[in-house]
């Protein structure tokens, strides 16, 4: 389920609309998703014991006869047993992968055959001394009493299987909109206008001189934020991302001094590949961050980046060991957000491998490279 679909409906009344994008989600739903083990057996208990009620009153005004109790649990304990089998079933893979007219049609087989088992059972039952109601037809007698029971289960379970499906659908449309709305807060206020910025930073190459170290310092600064400011779309060129890589070098370089090495090869049809805005930039970050804390040996970093076989490589190498996510030097949130935003636009082909050796760490990114995601 993706976020956009959930953010259509309202906040109080879902509409006419709203509505068929409700009903169109439940009937995706898996039978049994919401109602989780302790809800299911409250359910149950609460169904049959109505019914042990409702079953004992009826008999007791239309028949007369001994050992009612042991009539009624008998029916009672048959029908828990069955809808237990039932609501499992219904949980199974093979019926959560169903959809549509073939779920339904699996649905009223799993019941029929319920109803049927449950009658051969029950007369089984009766020849070996079980009570039950006086009935010419035994076995017709309780599969239509199976059928009712069945059927009235059925309405209340999958009831309120729509009824948690509805509201989770509109507290996930709930939580969308809110993350939505903190996600532009939190934009807005961490943005910077662009205008300002380059002015300011125009202002402070002006009042250098013409061959000060720092105007060709802040000239990479510019164009680096120029690339980061600007409108991305969810794909880009891995060519323009490389093009401000350079700038975003230059400022490393002017950093470490002399203390790094580093190089970027990439073949035409590559640097036309489509891939997320920033792909490679966080993987050079982990490197001049945790590169030269691991090892103290001049920092090398470098990337490649070929088409193979219809597949975009990119791999990025740099000295220095592996720092295990989670301990004190890193926190392992840039390769998880880098992996999920992958995921997330270009699906679960796309593959980000890190390599790891006592003198280097390589991390290897391969994304499909068809006609989808290249430029023309």
């Amino acid at each position: 389920m993706t976020p956009s679909t959930p953010s259509t409906f309202a906040a109080n009344d879902p509409g006419p609309s709203g509505l068929l994008h409700v009903v169109t989600l439940l009937a995706r739903a898996a039978p049994g998703t919401r109602l989780g083990r302790r809800a299911f057996w409250i359910f149950q208990a609460v169904f049959w014991l109505l019914s042990a009620l409702s079953l004992a009153g009826l008999v007791r005004y239309f028949y007369q006869v001994e050992n009612l109790p042991l009539i009624v649990a008998g029916r009672v304990v048959t029908g828990v047993v069955l809808t237990g089998l039932l609501h499992y079933l219904y949980q199974h893979s093979v019926t959560q992968r169903m959809e549509g007219l073939l779920k339904l049609l699996w649905i009223c087989g799993l019941n029929a055959a319920a109803v049927l088992a449950g009658a051969e059972l029950w007369v089984v039952l009766i020849d070996l001394g079980l009570p039950e109601l006086p009935a010419a037809a035994p076995f017709s007698s309780f599969a239509s009493a199976r059928l009712y029971s069945l059927f009235t289960w059925n309405l209340a379970y999958f009831g309120i299987e729509l009824l948690l499906n509805y509201h989770a659908v509109r507290l996930e449309a709930s939580e969308a909109r809110g993350r939505a709305s903190a996600a532009e807060l939190k934009q807005l206020q961490s943005q910077l206008n662009p205008h300002f910025l380059f002015n300011a930073l125009n202002t402070v190459i002006a009042s250098l001189e013409p061959q000060h170290r720092a105007r060709e310092i802040v000239h990479d600064l510019a164009d680096y934020l120029r690339f980061t400011l600007h409108d991305a779309r969810p794909l880009e060129p891995l060519g323009r991302e490389l093009d401000a890589l350079e700038s975003y070098l230059g400022l490393q370089r002017a950093r470490f001094q002399n203390g790094v090495e580093c190089r970027i090869e990439a073949s035409p049809a590559a640097m036309r590949v489509l891939v997320p805005p920033m792909l490679v930039q966080p993987l050079f970050e982990n490197a001049f961050k945790y590169g030269p804390l691991s090892s103290s040996q001049q920092l090398s970093v470098r990337l490649t980046a070929t088409v193979v076989a219809g597949w975009l490589e990119i791999e990025v190498r740099n000295s220095g060991r592996w720092v295990t996510p989670g301990s004190v030097a890193s926190s392992g949130s840039g390769l998880v957000n880098l992996r999920r935003r992958l995921l997330l636009l270009l699906g679960e082909r796309v593959s980000l491998i890190v390599v790891p050796s006592p003198e280097f760490v390589k991390v290897i990114i391969r994304i499909p490279a068809d006609s989808q995601l290249e430029l023309s």
